[in-house]
């Protein structure tokens, strides 16, 4: 018995990956990662295998692109809600019963859960405060990105949220339609509505005050409510302040040896926190009053996600990709000092530049490989054992180290350049926040070699103040 649950366990991750676009898996483990993150939210009194039935039937359905006519159509995240609630899924929605309320909420939860898995933006479609975030920014914006080729679909409501602005409902839409409309990826809408100086915060207050209607308000208040952190009030915030200049952005180029991860930890106490959500890479946030960095931690998943029913756009995973050498290895050449003292250890002890970084990049590594370690899936009553339980990407580390190409320009980087202007300006802003810093902060000359010359005359003050009570104590003898 032990041994078939093991073989179910493994031909259910063989067939999830097939659905997913890894055609290759097992032979080819690279996605191996993206399935133990999927399998992780599995929760609920069905069993895995089950969950990973449900998952692929999800999949499956928006992967499908024409009627048995031959005639377009659009796979609406509603008709699939409906779907389940009136007629279930194997033993996963036993517990309720058709028609009741709580069997509607229960497979609008799994459903969008199981969709926010797919695409890696989980967190963007968890139910918190009567809010999805993606929900809440499709209202927002999709009046200006909602594709002229989708067709609204007429479906009994389930628990489908108010249409926005006299356009198609969220759940009208496929998913790539919903992802889409709701300009949470990076240099979407999102972006472009933000103030350089604004956390997640003040990003919702934004949103907020470009809000049309009334139940969009509301709903970005009840995620107000639970944001975490100081901002400025709503009143005081002006609607201008969250438009970029755009055009002055296309001229600009930033050296990767100026803005990286080190440099940006060094010089602005950043710290990087490791996220499974694409759509919030490179985002600068506060989290417990720490500005953190936000990179994506699950790059084997862009075969699954770039896929048509998500609609993750191939430039902006590309992009992702090369980001890692620039943040990461700026320096990519080791000095000649490094090179010739690599039998002796000399880069683990250097404060150059190059080795400090060169030792941060370790240390991040570290700390991701570790995150992937304790947060292993919880067992469950009836989960098959666990035979694939290490999350950590190894194909971050091969990004990490690998040579960077360029520097950060507006052409290379279109997607990302709203995040990375933004970047730049919060280094460039931040003062020291430590005295140490200050002998390796040149952003301002002036102060650089004004503290620098200070401390060598406060050295020689107190090596002569030693000096003279030496000699004082020295004539008593």
């Amino acid at each position: 018995m032990f041994f078939d649950s093991k073989r179910s366990s493994t031909d259910g991750r063989t067939r999830l990956a097939h659905a997913l676009g890894f055609c290759d898996y097992p032979a080819n483990n690279t996605a191996a990662p993206y399935l133990s993150y999927i399998l992780k939210q599995y929760a609920g009194s069905e069993t895995e295998d089950e969950y990973i039935e449900l998952f692929i039937e999800v999949v499956e359905y928006f992967r499908k692109g024409a009627s048995a006519k031959g005639t377009p159509t659009v796979q609406t995240i509603q008709i699939l809600i409906d779907k389940f609630a009136l007629s279930g899924f194997q033993n996963v929605f036993a517990d309720t019963v058709t028609g009741d309320s709580r069997r509607k909420e229960h497979v609008e939860d799994k459903v969008m859960c199981i969709i926010g898995t797919w695409t890696t933006m989980l967190s963007s479609f968890q139910l918190k405060n009567r809010s999805r975030k993606v929900v809440v920014a499709y209202g927002i914006f999709a009046g200006s990105t909602a594709s002229p080729s989708t067709t609204p679909t007429k479906a009994t409501p389930v628990s489908q949220p108010t249409p926005y602005f006299g356009i198609i409902a969220p759940y009208d839409e496929s998913v790539a339609g919903l992802i889409t409309g709701s300009g949470l990826l990076p240099g979407e809408q999102w972006d472009h509505r933000i103030s350089f100086e604004s956390d997640a915060t003040t990003r919702l207050m934004g949103l907020m005050l470009n809000a049309s209607n009334s139940q969009s308000r509301n709903a970005l208040q009840n995620m107000l409510n639970s944001a975490s952190g100081r901002a400025t009030p709503p009143s005081q915030i002006s609607p201008y302040a969250f438009l970029d200049d755009l055009n002055a952005q296309e001229t600009q180029s930033i050296r990767a040896t100026r803005l990286n991860a080190f440099t940006l930890n060094v010089l602005s106490a950043v710290d990087i926190l490791w996220t499974p959500n694409v759509s919030r890479h490179m985002l600068l946030t506060k989290v417990s009053g720490r500005v953190v960095l936000e990179l994506f931690s699950l790059p084997c998943a862009f075969r699954a996600i770039t896929s048509p029913e998500v609609g993750v756009p191939v430039e902006l995973t590309q992009e992702i990709e090369e980001s890692y050498a620039v943040l990461f290895n700026a320096w990519s050449s080791a000095p000649l000092h490094a090179r010739l003292g690599a039998y002796i250890g000399l880069r683990k002890i250097c404060w150059c530049w190059s080795c400090s970084a060169y030792r941060f990049r370790k240390q991040c590594f570290r700390a991701c490989k570790k995150r992937a370690m304790v947060s292993r899936p919880r067992r469950r009553r009836n989960a098959a054992p666990d035979l694939h339980q290490d999350e950590f990407d190894s194909t971050l580390e091969t990004l990490m180290m690998s040579q960077s190409m360029s520097d950060w320009t507006p052409e290379d980087f279109p997607t990302l350049w709203p995040r990375i202007s933004r970047l730049e300006h919060h280094l460039q802003t931040s003062r020291p926040w430590s005295i140490w810093v200050l002998f390796r902060d040149r952003r301002d000359t002036m102060q650089f070699w004004t503290f620098l010359f200070a401390t060598v005359v406060v050295f020689l003050t107190i090596v002569q103040v030693m000096l003279g009570v030496a000699q004082v104590v020295g004539s008593f003898k």
